[in-house]
């Protein structure tokens, strides 16, 4: 889904995919190339992963954001922006009860679905969201295998 003309480059070769922006890999890489001019960042990366700065997962950058680190907060808040704009397309067209987050990023926990509860009920019609609930998948990061696998199954 397009959320950023000419934003970063997405994986399929195009440019401001959601997918560049808030998946796991691109917060984890985001976060690596930023702290490179910033060695407060980095020590906290090195903290956060036992001196493995290259294992930094996207729940790690979420709480190094609630820490304060300058840089997991603003990649935080891009990653707030794009989603909800995301999200805010799918309940516009959709009229959804509740959305279900799961995968990598979900597991940020609160850190991601309460800003983001805020976020998609400001920029959305308020008929849309009176209902409206976003929670995290008790499925954890195998969420997206077993939403698949259930759809496969369905057409068993």
């Amino acid at each position: 889904m397009l959320v950023k003309e000419n934003g970063p480059e997405c994986s399929c070769g195009d440019y401001g995919h959601l997918e560049a922006i808030a998946s796991a890999q691109a917060i984890s890489r985001t976060m690596i190339g930023l702290s490179l001019e910033h060695p407060e960042t980095v020590a906290a990366i090195r903290r956060v992963t036992g001196d493995r700065a290259e294992r930094i997962t996207a729940q790690q950058v979420f709480l190094l954001a609630a820490e304060g680190d300058k840089i997991a907060q603003g990649i935080v808040d891009d990653v707030l922006k794009y989603l909800g704009i995301a999200l805010v397309n799918i309940v516009h067209l959709m009229n959804p009860g509740v959305i279900i987050l799961g995968g990598q990023v979900a597991q940020a926990g609160d850190l991601l679905i309460k800003p983001l509860q805020a976020r998609v009920k400001d920029l959305s019609l308020a008929a849309a969201t009176s209902s409206l609930r976003i929670a995290q998948s008790t499925f954890g990061s195998e969420a997206n295998i077993v939403g698949a696998i259930t759809l496969a199954l369905q057409d068993i």
